[in-house]
């Protein structure tokens, strides 16, 4: 008997295919190459003056064996699109393929330091994050399993990942706040986890923060000699713009998510509304970063020199801000125009202020351009979250339809 494709799990052909392509990929250019050499060194003194204990001890062993990543990768790889699938309730088969074929973007595609390096500090605190949140759910939802347990040394690497860290503590902290003052249930463990990631959260901005931080300083003088100039105002507002740029006047990674999110509102809006105005708000965001781009390709803007990774200068524009909120505001509008019940619209309002918060904090790092496209990871999950949120809508209103038709 043959077996055939539809009678597969979705995650077991997502794995087996992640399998199979990672005993072909390069593992000795970018941070792994660097780190390949580095690993004939003693542990100890690899992790001097580590603020990433966890992810820098894996980095180290997997730089020393090779085999360990490769075959330990592709389950991680595969727990992403499946906790996803899982705090979205996604039962619809062809719905939790769109899921897999859509994280390979964030968990491969922006591979910008190496393989190793760039999976073990992003995607695996990630992957183990949206555990977490999953796990959180399933108790807030009265349901208990002994495998729950398993969200401590989960959490605890996930906080390796300073955007990570945030995210959960903010997500967590108004859970716990949901789960005990509506729904009334106590339980001891999100309050624990929470404790774990605020502690993480705390930790990475002292030592962010820290005069005698040796890697803040190295940083500081090679990417960003200004930084520490910088006042706080300054800095979020430099994670604003420089998120905001990447998305709309750079031809790279941030650029091509942006563009097919913000084309799918357009598409599924035109679909729901023939009013001038809707329509109109949904293809501003798309078409202006569009011709932007095209702009700075020809003739790069002189006011945003500061915006390229070589030593990095600050420089307030308020028009450019001016735009890039008006963006926000379009998308914001054509998000709430298309799912129309409040639930739902402040679900996609969440998701997507939590992933766009993630990059903002990155305006506190001298990193905040040095660190490549692999610090829009947390934002491009945003956008397959509320896409599959707009996609599941689409679907039962049809569903709907349906059964009224018969």
């Amino acid at each position: 008997m043959k077996l055939r494709l539809k009678s597969l799990s979705p995650f077991t052909v997502f794995f087996t295919l992640a399998l199979t392509v990672h005993f072909v990929l390069p593992l000795n250019w970018g941070d792994d190459k660097i780190f390949n050499t580095e690993s004939s060194m003693a542990l100890a003194d690899f992790l001097y003056g580590s603020s990433r204990i966890l992810t820098d001890t894996m980095t180290y062993v997997f730089s020393k064996y090779h085999l360990l990543w490769r075959l330990i990768n592709p389950f991680v790889l595969t727990l992403l699109p499946f906790a996803l699938t899982r705090l979205l309730n996604v039962t619809d088969r062809k719905t939790q393929y769109v899921i897999c074929a859509l994280s390979i973007f964030p968990a491969m595609v922006t591979v910008d330091a190496g393989f190793i390096a760039t999976t073990v500090n992003y995607l695996w605190p990630v992957a183990f994050g949206l555990t977490v949140l999953l796990i959180f759910q399933n108790i807030a939802s009265g349901k208990k399993s002994l495998w729950h347990i398993v969200g401590i040394p989960l959490i605890i690497y996930a906080i390796n990942m300073e955007q990570m860290s945030a995210v959960l503590t903010a997500s967590l902290a108004i859970g716990c706040a949901y789960m005990f003052f509506v729904k009334k249930r106590f339980n001891i463990y999100p309050p624990v986890l929470l404790m774990i990631s605020a502690f993480g959260l705390i930790y990475a901005y002292v030592g962010n923060t820290s005069q005698d931080n040796s890697r803040m300083l190295r940083e500081t003088a090679r990417y960003f000699p200004d930084f520490s100039s910088l006042s706080f105002f300054e800095k979020l507002e430099l994670g604003f713009s420089s998120t905001m740029y990447c998305f709309t006047m750079d031809v790279r990674f941030a650029f091509a998510a942006f563009i097919a999110f913000t084309v799918f509102l357009a598409v599924i809006l035109f679909r729901r509304s023939k009013r001038p105005a809707d329509r109109a708000a949904a293809l501003f965001p798309a078409i202006s970063a569009a011709v932007l781009t095209l702009l700075n390709l020809i003739k790069p803007f002189e006011h945003l020199k500061h915006y390229r990774m070589t030593k990095a200068v600050y420089h307030f524009s308020p028009v450019a801000d001016i735009f890039f909120i008006l963006v926000i505001v379009c998308i914001m509008y054509t998000v709430a125009i298309i799912l129309k019940e409040k639930q739902l619209v402040i679900k996609a309002y969440t998701v997507l202020a939590a992933g766009f918060a993630s990059r903002m904090i990155m305006g506190f790092s001298p990193t905040v351009w040095a660190s490549g496209y692999r610090t829009f990871f947390i934002v491009f999950i945003s956008f397959i979250v509320v896409a599959i949120i707009i996609l599941e809508r689409e679907r039962t209103a049809s569903d709907g339809r349906l059964v009224e038709q018969k």
